[in-house]
């Protein structure tokens, strides 16, 4: 009757369009060795989302809890990059 829904399709959350600046300075801190881990991170939580992965799957590549995740993909859409 309802077509077969995995955890992961319930409630994705991506983040919103990207500017073009964004863009750059996230593609630029997913690769940067010099920024503080933590920014690092938030960027590539950032990208993955982009890229329309779910929070579940970018919580287990980056290391991080699914709460955690969805909560920047919240505040980056509510505020900008770095709050």
């Amino acid at each position: 009757m309802f077509p077969s829904v995995g955890k992961e399709d319930v409630m994705a959350i991506y983040v919103r369009a990207f500017t073009p600046e964004e863009v750059k300075e996230v593609q630029a801190l997913t690769q940067s060795r010099k920024a503080p881990a933590a920014r690092v991170q938030r960027a590539k939580v950032l990208w993955l989302s982009s890229q329309r992965k779910p929070a579940p799957a970018i919580s287990r590549e980056v290391g991080l809890h699914e709460n955690l995740v969805r909560e920047r993909l919240h505040r980056f859409s509510s505020w900008s990059l770095w709050p």
